[in-house]
């Protein structure tokens, strides 16, 4: 007799997640960035536009068309077998599961539907072909066709939980040969003919696992899962050397997808994922923040001139204002909900560079562009034909001034003299409170911000000397109490804030308004936002910061609501 016709229909494979048809989709994002450029020539201006291509994950599967296997039983059971070739085809290198089913029968019934007899499926798992019971069939999927240790499943129904076989290491290429193997024992209680059934073949790529922020290209793609699976450092542990508290954490540069800049983040000693250098993002009161790249947590689409929502008090929000430049006029009564951003690179780049970033030489307080700054260490890089971002920190002098660790190298300037700065110490740009909360903070009181212009999943550390998830937190990991005032130096002399890994950056402040007015102690202090603000017994409110110089360090400091600082974001 022959036991035949055992077709294999195979389809493209799904999509890991989605559970979809699994195709090739290349998607052009162009998020752009509006950008004040230079004069090139009379008439002519230059713009940047960023594109990001997301390639879907795709896997498809080709088999035979069938499988026969041809059996003569006598007095005795025979036994038969046959594989199947299946290609295997994904740009998924986390690897891919193979599933085998059939529909509401798994028999192979014989194709004489008069014929009531059929070969059943066989019965355990990881069944040898030899140890089949009479007139039963089985399947099996891996990288070698038929042998005779060959270990045989029963081919599951459509309806019932399928067992896969999981291939975990993609061969190069993308491209795997596999083999369906079936296997079959019969004897003459089996009425000859033909028995058949359809056994369907598909293929699931598995979801990419992301288990470190190396992995990860864009900031909106970090999450705190993402960070939580990242390997950390080690904390501090006891010593007296210089260099005690510095440590190596998992780091990397991500890309801001809504305009492209870089920026290093990292996971440090608490345990969350930090930006360890500035934001640099340029407002556009136009185009103002999006809930699909920024940390918008509203009900309302986003934050710009014509789409306001409503802040956690319910009042309308304040109308976001474009990055400029210019420091405002002096104002014997500014606004306590304005949305101010400054940047004061060249054609509003992020170019200027800390070079003294542990020196903390004052700028002092009538400096009206960072350009005035030269003397005590800023340089700008924004020429690229003549610096690179790939210099670390490293004993250096500065225009005669003591030996101090410098973010610039100092030579000819020329990248192939080595022309090369560290972009931790970038400067990024100065915000206002309520610009930094995206317009939500308002005149809020005892709580977060509900927003924040951070990327997508990152947000604005809370307030607080010492609880998770706040500046006073971290300082306190690397040894830095939460309120430290003493003589030049720092009493707690074995860290700098400064240094590495933290890179906090004397960027000083931005005063427009009243008092000191101009770029305010740019080289000695440096300042970063948190989410929330602080009102006085008197009803006044003051923003909240970190804030530190050479003898202070301030991790719940208070200043001026209006008064424009730096931020930083993290993964909590």
């Amino acid at each position: 007799m022959k036991l035949n016709k055992i077709s294999a229909r195979g389809f493209v494979g799904v999509l890991s997640c989605a559970g979809l048809l699994g195709l090739l989709t290349v998607a052009m994002v162009f998020p752009v960035q509006k950008q004040n450029s230079s004069a090139l020539s009379t008439g002519e201006s230059a713009a940047t536009i960023q594109a990001r291509a997301n390639v879907q994950s795709v896997v498809s599967v080709a088999v035979d068309d069938s499988v026969t296997l041809d059996v003569t039983p006598d007095v005795e059971s025979k036994t038969t077998a046959n594989s199947a070739k299946l290609t295997v085809s994904t740009n998924n290198f986390s690897g891919y599961s193979v599933y085998v089913n059939t529909g509401t029968s798994n028999a192979l019934e014989n194709e004489d539907s008069s014929v009531p007899q059929s070969v059943q499926a066989i019965s355990g798992s990881n069944v040898a072909l030899a140890s089949f019971g009479d007139n039963t069939w089985g399947y099996n999927v891996g990288k070698s066709p038929v042998s005779d240790s060959m270990l045989y499943n029963p081919v599951p129904l459509a309806n019932v939980d399928i067992a896969p076989w999981e291939n975990t290491e993609v061969s190069e290429g993308g491209r795997d040969d596999l083999y369906l193997s079936f296997g079959a024992k019969v004897n003459t209680n089996l009425p000859a003919g033909s028995y058949s059934n359809t056994v369907t073949v598909s293929v699931v790529a598995k979801p990419i696992q992301i288990t470190s922020l190396t992995q990860v290209t864009y900031m909106q793609d970090m999450t705190s899962k993402v960070c939580e699976s990242t390997p950390g450092v080690n904390n501090p542990v006891g010593g007296n050397d210089a260099n005690y508290y510095v440590q190596n954490p998992t780091a990397k540069q991500l890309i801001d997808s809504r305009d492209g800049n870089e920026y290093w983040v990292a996971k440090l000693a608490d345990g969350h994922c930090w930006m360890t250098q500035n934001l640099a993002l340029n407002i556009d009161a136009t185009k103002g923040l999006s809930p699909a790249d920024s940390d918008l947590n509203g009900t309302n689409a986003g934050w710009t001139a014509t789409n306001l929502g409503l802040d956690t008090d319910g009042a309308t929000k304040v109308a976001p204002t474009t990055t400029t430049s210019v420091i405002p006029p002096a104002d014997s009564n500014p606004s306590q909900t304005g949305t101010g951003s400054w940047n004061f690179s060249k054609n509003m780049g992020n170019s200027w560079v800390l070079a003294t970033p542990t020196a903390a030489k004052s700028c002092g307080t009538t400096a009206t562009n960072i350009s005035d700054c030269t003397s005590v260490g800023f340089v700008d890089v924004s020429d690229t034909s003549k610096w690179k971002p790939t210099f670390q920190a490293q004993p250096g002098l500065w225009e005669g001034e003591e030996q101090d660790t410098v973010a610039v190298s100092l030579t000819t300037g020329n990248v192939a003299d080595g022309g090369t700065y560290d972009p931790h110490y970038l400067i990024g740009n100065y915000y206002q409170w309520n610009t930094a909360t995206a317009g939500s903070g308002g005149l809020i009181t005892n709580k977060d911000a509900r927003d924040s212009i951070c990327p997508k999943n990152w947000k604005l550390p809370s307030s607080g000397s010492s609880n998770d998830g706040t500046f006073g937190f971290i300082l306190e990991k690397y040894g830095v109490s939460s309120n430290v005032t003493g003589t030049s130096p720092l009493d707690n002399k074995d860290y700098n804030i400064a240094s590495p890994p933290l890179y906090f950056v004397r960027s000083g402040y931005l005063n427009g308004w009243s008092g000191d007015y101009g770029l305010i102690r740019s080289g000695e202090y440096g300042s970063e936002l948190v989410a929330d603000n602080y009102v006085s017994p008197e009803g006044y409110h003051f923003l909240r910061n970190m804030n530190f110089d050479d003898i202070t360090v301030r991790a719940n400091g208070t200043n001026n609501i209006y008064v424009a600082f730096p931020v930083r974001c993290m993964v909590r």
